[in-house]
């Protein structure tokens, strides 16, 4: 009887510390109300790398070309090896833009320790004209007014801010797209929960808007040094240099990326993300693993292997974790549904369990086609 209550005394600890963190992330969003601003527009440089994106580039530019921006804007292709004819359709949709666009193509450099994304984005920095810069992806459809609030919202007290990314919605959705696009929302909860408690979380890197001087002066990719998540190195590193970043506000989506083509792509940019962001330097590590024990547990108890009692801590935890998705859907403007967050939890666990057995294995991560 000593060694049942001992294991359910031990475990309920992270348990509750798991508690406390779910309970403090949602006052701090609604302690926190959004500042009200007019967007403080100057002259901006979007950024964008590319590989292999042929089919992307065309709806990618014309919503760029689109943007209503009150000031002048200048878009920035970078080829990264493409082997499709991605550069040939961007030169040409290039020259049919009224907007200033500029392909160019990343000659990769061995010698320094960077992906061959970073070395893009470095080199698109140092073409940029533009005292604002914006980093995003290929794979991007975007509002009419999304580059007028990302790069309006860096008001002077601001370095960095960093938008809401959605999936995009099509007319029939398979439910694997249906949890990839609840799993984005819920990612950008905790983003918003970590920004509001003034702590180093992550954003997206399709997503950002930054001051070009700062980025420079904090030395850019090379002072972030290798890394498969660029973005949260970026905000990690202005945040060392003592730089002001902060989540877009309203924090409402008006940029939207593609759902995964398959369950192995899903699979590569989810181990990319964790591999990247849970690195031994890294905040989210204690939080994660919190995470990581509250779902095994959940799985466990069930099943009569831990004490029975500790079930009912792990199901306020889950009703606490569900009230914080509701909560922060409706205040970041999410168009997800939190009444799919029972049917999401029961593939999270699954998730969960498969992403632990793939760092155990020591799998490699496969990204566009390259091994990271």
């Amino acid at each position: 009887m000593v060694w049942p209550m001992v294991l359910f005394f031990v475990l309920t600890v992270p348990v509750l510390l798991y508690t406390m963190t779910i309970v403090l992330f949602t006052i701090v969003i609604f302690s926190k109300k959004n500042d009200s601003h007019m967007p403080h527009c100057q002259p901006v440089s979007v950024i964008i790398p590319f590989r292999d994106e042929v089919h992307n580039i065309p709806p990618l530019i014309q919503s760029l070309g689109a943007q209503i921006y009150p000031e002048e804007f200048e878009l920035i292709l970078i080829d990264d090896n493409s082997s499709d004819r991605g550069r040939e359709v961007a030169d040409r949709i290039a020259r049919e833009l009224t907007v200033k666009t500029r392909v160019e193509s990343l000659k990769i450099d061995p010698a320094k320790n960077l992906t061959s994304k970073q070395q893009a984005l470095d080199y698109g920095v140092k073409l940029a004209r533009y005292p604002l810069v914006v980093f995003t992806d290929a794979d991007m459809i975007f509002d009419q007014v999304w580059l007028k609030d990302l790069a309006g919202s860096l008001t002077q007290d601001l370095d960095l801010v960093f938008g809401h990314t959605s999936v995009i919605k099509r007319k029939s959705r398979s439910l694997f797209e249906l949890l990839e696009s609840f799993q984005l929302e819920l990612l950008f909860c905790f983003a918003l929960a970590f920004d509001k408690a003034n702590l180093c979380g992550s954003g997206m890197g399709n997503n950002i808007a930054f001051r070009k001087e700062n980025y420079t002066r904090c030395g850019g990719q090379s002072a972030i040094g290798y890394s498969i998540v660029e973005d949260r190195g970026l905000m990690a590193l202005f945040k060392k240099n003592g730089c002001n970043t902060a989540s877009q506000s309203p924090f409402t989506p008006k940029a939207y990326t593609y759902p995964c083509s398959d369950l192995r792509q899903f699979s590569n940019q989810l181990r990319r993300w964790a591999s990247g962001g849970l690195s031994a330097q890294s905040n989210l590590v204690p939080f994660a693993l919190l995470f990581f024990i509250q779902n095994t547990l959940l799985l466990l108890t069930p099943m009569g292997i831990l004490p029975t009692l500790l079930f009912w801590p792990l199901l306020m935890n889950f009703f606490l974790t569900w009230l914080f998705a509701a909560l922060c859907f409706k205040k970041s403007g999410s168009k997800e549904s939190a009444l799919l967050f029972p049917l999401y939890y029961i593939f999270l666990i699954v998730e969960t369990v498969l992403w632990g057995i793939s760092i155990l294995l020591r799998q490699k991560v496969r990204w566009k086609e390259r091994t990271l």
